[in-house]
């Protein structure tokens, strides 16, 4: 039979009955912890599930607040994993009221599992430069990307600035980002758009057009339905419904269809409940293009450095950035035009990319100005003396 022990205030014992162990353990909590003013006694089958009830129960004090009327004192940092569940519980408030995204939740647990996973065990005031050192390098080692490891530690640092918060740590624990090299942008020329559009499948076609015409987010697209559409007017309304909400409230906004796209949207035009793109089950949204999108860029033969290109549905948005930009589109004009923030800097950052036609451009025109002769082209140079 194993030794009683405690957790914080909280005393752990092997559980008896008419003097024989029973294989079970108890948790005795004090009457100045219970709703009842009562001593309470709490039954698990193992010693390791009662200090997992223990960490729990003083984590709920601590937050909480005692239930009667003393605080518990005293009490070791709670466990990661006891306070990442209670983080996860208050960002689920937060989704309730409208605040958070559910889809941005589901993103931050899933990033947090493989860190609760290596360090759950550990009270949350353990966590220490060197231990993210060598979880980023075990991760490394088992194939992840750089990016995914860089965000999952920032979802540890939202998990550690809600416990500063709560008061159950004293400051957020961090370490340098891995770096991550610059991916070459790909951006389709006005030909290479046309072509991609005529190789897609009919009943993809206006779906890809509308991204490439707007901009918008592929679930933006997806979840349109006909009532959001005036085809007259020549409009689709991005609107956040009960079922389904744009990504902030910047991206509810008015997309500006072209006649031709139009005149393909009144061809399949449905009852005003009904999604504008249906997927291939009939009631739910088109949902993966991406072989379709393969297929027409080999037909169009667009290439990069001599290989096929990669398009993917979100390059379109990027190339929408990009043209409107080269286009000498006012920044402001791009930004709402995407559904960006004012002011943000994620659509020069992300979405607008220079082209290699303005990038030839440029070289040469300071080709020009330099000269052709060596005398001409550098003798003006800041350090130079022409004589």
């Amino acid at each position: 039979m194993g030794r009683a022990f405690k957790v914080g205030s909280l005393t752990i014992r092997p559980h008896t009955r008419d003097g024989q162990a029973t294989g079970r353990w108890q948790l005795d909590v004090p009457a100045n912890l219970t709703l009842r003013g009562r001593r309470l006694r709490l039954m698990f089958g193992s010693a390791e599930e009662a200090k997992a009830g223990a960490r729990s129960l003083l984590l709920e004090v601590r937050l909480n607040g005692a239930c009667g009327n003393a605080p518990a004192d005293g009490d070791a940092a709670p466990c990661l994993s006891d306070v990442a569940e209670h983080w996860a519980r208050d960002q689920q408030v937060r989704v309730d009221a409208g605040k958070k995204r559910q889809s941005s939740l589901v993103t931050n647990l899933y990033q947090l599992a493989p860190i609760v996973k290596a360090f759950g065990h550990l009270p949350i005031d353990q966590l220490n430069r060197r231990r993210l050192d060598a979880y980023q390098a075990a991760r490394r080692q088992e194939g992840r990307a750089p990016e995914t490891i860089n965000a999952e530690l920032a979802t540890l640092g939202q998990v550690q600035a809600w416990a500063v918060e709560q008061g159950l740590l004293s400051k957020v624990v961090s370490t340098d980002r891995l770096p991550i090299d610059p991916k070459e942008p790909l951006v389709l020329t006005p030909a290479e758009a046309v072509a991609l559009l005529e190789n897609m499948p009919d009943r993809i076609r206006p779906f890809v057009r509308l991204l490439m015409e707007t901009g918008c987010r592929f679930g933006e697209a997806a979840n349109l339905r006909w009532e959001q559409v005036d085809l007259e007017r020549g409009e689709a309304r991005i609107e956040r419904r009960a079922d389904w909400g744009p990504k902030s409230r910047y991206s509810i906004r008015t997309l500006l269809l072209s006649p031709v796209l139009c005149a393909s949207l009144a061809e399949r035009q449905g009852a005003p409940d009904q999604y504008v793109f249906e997927g291939r089950k009939h009631g739910r949204p088109i949902d993966d293009i991406r072989k379709s999108m393969h297929a027409a860029t080999k037909a169009a033969n667009i290439t990069r450095r001599g290989k096929l290109a990669n398009v993917r549905p979100k390059d379109l948005r990027a190339c929408f950035a990009t043209w409107q930009a080269s286009s000498g589109v006012r920044e402001r004009i791009v930004q709402s035009l995407l559904g960006h923030a004012p002011g943000t800097k994620v659509t020069k950052r992300h979405y607008e990319h220079s082209t290699r036609g303005e990038e030839v451009a440029a070289a040469s025109g300071l080709w020009a100005q330099l000269g052709t002769t060596p005398e001409a082209s550098f003798g003006f140079l800041p350090g130079n003396d022409p004589s």
